[in-house]
């Protein structure tokens, strides 16, 4: 009886000691994202819009209020404030995702790199604003940014 309670505890602290750094970044980061909603919401809390449909990707923050017909943007910058943009749908024509390529030539091939990524937005009135979701000389690797800008442009292509 007493090397099976023994064996038992040993296994569910094995269990713990292999499982706890999982669970705590996972906690630490759930933390960050919540911090940067809530930072997001303080934000925007004078046009009274509620962040229904969001995604987190990379260091930025994509939010919509599909009823009101804004796009929320929330992004990192290092060793600056927060960049915090508003689009009103209600005056954008349309959306597309804009890519920069370098293209480095080899010996024996070329390979093309992605620069940066930003959706844009024109107006009716023919201006455009941008939203920097990746630019490869602040982010060192692309972590989903170009399939999220697609996503994203679709999402608001349907709503315009």
């Amino acid at each position: 009886m007493e090397t099976n309670l023994g064996n038992t505890l040993i296994g569910i602290l094995s269990v713990l000691i292999c499982v706890g750094p999982f669970l705590g970044i996972y906690l630490v980061k759930v933390r960050k994202q919540n911090k940067i909603l809530r930072s997001l919401h303080d934000s925007v809390l004078h046009l009274n819009v509620t962040i229904g449909e969001h995604e987190f990707c990379g260091d930025f923050l994509l939010g919509m209020d599909k009823n009101k017909k804004y796009i929320l943007f929330y992004k990192n910058v290092l060793n600056s404030d927060a960049v915090v943009k508003i689009v009103d749908l209600s005056t954008i024509f349309s959306c597309k995702v804009l890519k920069e390529m370098k293209t480095v030539k080899t010996a024996r091939e070329s390979m093309e790199f992605i620069e940066q990524i930003e959706l844009s937005f024109i107006s009716r009135d023919k201006k455009e604003t941008k939203l920097e979701l990746f630019n490869d000389e602040r982010n060192t690797q692309l972590s989903g940014e170009l399939q999220c800008a697609e996503k994203w442009e679709q999402l608001i292509t349907e709503l315009i």
